[in-house]
C-alpha cells in the first residue's frame, strides 16, 4: 500500500515540473465545487453528482467580476473517479471560457481514511472584448496584439480525508500557451467536522492560495450544520472581505447555497452592492433511484 502511495505522490510533484500557469477564478465558497479547484476531489463522495453556480463580485458596478460553473463528477469502479464541466470568469473586457476533464485514483489508507489523486485537463478559451475598451487611433488594437487566445489547462492534486478531517494540496490551473496571465498557483485546504451534540456541527475550513502575481489569497470559514439539513456560517477573505452563507436541502435530491459578502478594503466597496452567489447541488444518482 505504501508503494501505491509513494507513486500517487510522484506523480502530483512531477506534473507541478512540467508547466507553468493561470489563477483559478476566484469563488467564496467551496462546498459544492470542490473538484474545481482540486481534481482529487473528483468521485469522493460516493455518488453521481452535479453541481451548478454562479457569484457576481461588486454587484452594482459595470464590469465587475462575475464567475460561473457547471461540473458533473462521479466514482467508478475499482478507486477511480471521472466527471466534467465548464467554468466562465468575466473581469471587466477580459473573458474565460474553460471546459474540462477530471480523473482520480483514491486508495483506502486506513478503516477510516483515503488519499485520492487527481488530475485536470482542459481548454482555457480567452476573449478580450475590444468594444469595451477605448483608443486613441482604431490602429492601437492590432498595434497592441490584443486577440483572444486558447490555452491548455492542466492541474493536479492530492486529496486525504475521514469523515471528520479533509486535507486537500493542489498545484492548479497550470498552462502551456497562454497570452493573459501567467501564475502558478498552489492551493490549501482544510476542513473539520466537530460534533457538538446529535443535531449540530461546527465545520471550520481554511483555504491558502498562493500564486507569482497575487502573493496570498487566505479564506476562514466556519460552518453550522443542523441534522444535515441545514447550515449557516460567516467567512472572511484576508484583506479582502467577509461573507455570510447559508445552505439548506430541499428534499434528497437537491441542495441550495446562497452566499453575500462586502469588501473591507476596496475602494469600490462603498459603491457596489456587495457580492451575491448561488450554487446548486443535485444527487443524480437519486434522480435516477426516484425515475425507476
Amino acid at each position: 500500500m505504501f508503494k501505491r502511495i509513494k507513486i500517487i505522490i510522484a506523480l502530483f510533484l512531477l506534473s507541478y515540473t512540467t508547466v507553468v500557469g493561470q489563477k483559478t477564478p476566484s469563488f467564496t465558497q467551496y462546498t459544492y465545487n470542490t473538484e474545481i479547484i482540486n481534481p482529487a476531489f473528483t468521485g469522493t463522495r460516493g455518488n453521481l453528482q452535479l453541481g451548478l453556480g454562479l457569484q457576481k463580485r461588486f454587484s452594482g458596478i459595470e464590469g465587475s467580476p462575475e464567475t460561473g460553473f457547471f461540473s458533473v463528477h462521479s466514482p467508478l469502479r475499482n478507486g477511480l473517479g471521472f466527471g466534467f464541466g465548464v467554468l466562465y470568469d468575466k473581469k471587466g473586457p477580459l473573458q474565460l471560457t474553460s471546459p474540462f476533464i477530471n480523473s482520480s485514483y483514491r486508495i483506502q489508507t486506513s478503516r477510516t481514511g483515503n488519499l485520492s489523486f487527481g488530475i485536470k485537463t482542459g481548454l482555457n478559451f480567452n476573449r478580450l472584448d475590444t468594444g469595451e475598451l477605448v483608443f486613441d487611433k482604431p490602429e492601437d488594437v492590432n498595434r497592441n496584439n490584443i486577440r483572444n487566445t486558447i490555452g491548455l489547462n492542466f492541474s493536479s492534486g492530492l486529496y486525504y480525508y475521514t469523515k471528520d478531517i479533509e486535507i486537500g494540496f493542489a498545484f492548479v490551473d497550470l498552462i502551456l500557451n497562454d497570452d493573459f496571465e501567467n501564475e502558478n498557483g498552489l492551493v490549501f485546504t482544510f476542513r473539520q467536522k466537530i460534533i457538538l451534540d446529535n443535531n449540530f456541527k461546527l465545520k471550520p475550513s481554511t483555504l491558502i492560495r498562493y500564486d507569482k502575481l497575487n502573493s496570498f489569497l487566505i479564506d476562514l470559514s466556519l460552518n453550522l450544520i443542523y441534522a444535515n439539513d441545514f447550515d449557516i456560517g460567516l467567512s472572511y477573505r484576508l484583506k479582502e472581505s467577509v461573507d455570510f452563507f447559508f445552505g439548506f436541502k430541499i428534499n434528497d435530491l437537491l441542495r441550495l447555497s446562497y452566499n453575500y459578502g462586502l469588501g473591507v478594503s476596496s475602494s469600490l466597496t462603498s459603491q457596489s452592492k456587495g457580492t451575491h452567489g448561488l450554487s446548486i447541488l443535485l444527487d443524480v444518482n437519486r434522480v435516477y433511484e426516484y425515475l425507476r
